[in-house]
């Protein structure tokens, strides 16, 4: 099927794939504990804006940029973040990590914003 034509016709651009650079919030995997908690579940999709700050598996994301990150608040956070983000701008997550012992203590990861290369596939939206 002709897509880039069929969605011309109502004014869409299909783009099969494209190469962009944006924010990120640094390839981390998370999840929600038992307390209702966001906690560092992975590191495996690093990417070059998140391997910075060296994260560890079990961080309990405290608050991000000062603001306290909750279940309530993560998605204003995040959507703040890669609205007004520019190149450089320092960037803190404030994590609650676990030592050897079992104890806990909160510990401030710095980094620097930084666009990510990506490659979107099968894309909608108005380009022109």
């Amino acid at each position: 099927m002709p897509l880039s034509e069929i969605f011309a016709y109502v004014g869409l651009d299909f783009v099969k794939e494209k190469e962009v650079e944006e924010f990120t919030f640094g390839g981390i995997d998370v999840k929600v504990n038992d307390n209702d908690q966001i906690y560092i579940s992975s590191l495996e999709n690093l990417d070059a804006f998140g391997k910075q700050f060296g994260f560890k598996e079990g961080d309990i994301i405290y608050a991000f940029n000062n603001r306290l990150f909750t279940l309530e608040t993560a998605e204003e956070i995040l959507n703040d973040f890669l609205d007004t983000a520019k190149e450089g701008d320092v960037v803190t997550f404030e994590v609650i990590r676990k030592n050897k012992k079992g104890e806990s203590k909160n510990v401030v990861l710095k980094g620097k914003a930084k666009k990510i290369k990506k490659t979107i596939y099968n894309s909608l939206g108005v380009f022109s």
